[in-house]
């Protein structure tokens, strides 16, 4: 009679560890993926919202007219290079799987022609339209 409790345990033991076993070994993949999905879709949002703060500010010193200035500071989460030309502003950032993702966006001025590298971490941009010119300036300080 005790030998049929002590088989009874052990194979209880034996099936919950194979049913352990089984949802080990899908669920951490998944998790994985879905963990990456997240940060890629955290990097597009904040990488969107910091070219979008470039893009109003452009707007703004366009709008306020020649001999208007204004600095802005960014924070990324990974190095960009943003190209500025005509109307366009645009950039891209490589995601986890390896694809890369692509942002323009529009800017109602489109006297400018600029390359800016921004590295990872905080950045300050200026941007100026001098007076009696039709070319706005942007730098990185």
């Amino acid at each position: 009679m005790n030998d049929n409790k002590g088989q009874l345990a052990i194979e209880f033991l034996m099936l919950f560890s194979l049913i352990l076993l089984f949802l080990i070994t899908f669920t951490l993949p998944l998790t994985d993926l879905t963990i990456q999905n997240n940060m890629d879709l955290d990097k597009s949002l904040s990488t969107k919202h910091e070219l979008f703060k470039i893009a109003d500010s452009i707007n703004q010193v366009y709008s306020q007219g020649s001999g208007s200035k204004k600095t802005i500071i960014l924070n990324l989460k990974e190095n960009i290079i943003v190209n500025i030309n005509d109307d366009k502003l645009k950039a891209d950032i490589l995601l986890s799987n390896n694809k890369s993702k692509k942002f323009e966006i529009d800017v109602n001025f489109n006297g400018i022609s600029s390359d800016i590298i921004l590295n990872k971490g905080k950045n300050t941009i200026f941007i100026s339209w001098n007076e009696n010119s039709n070319k706005m300036e942007i730098s990185k300080l």
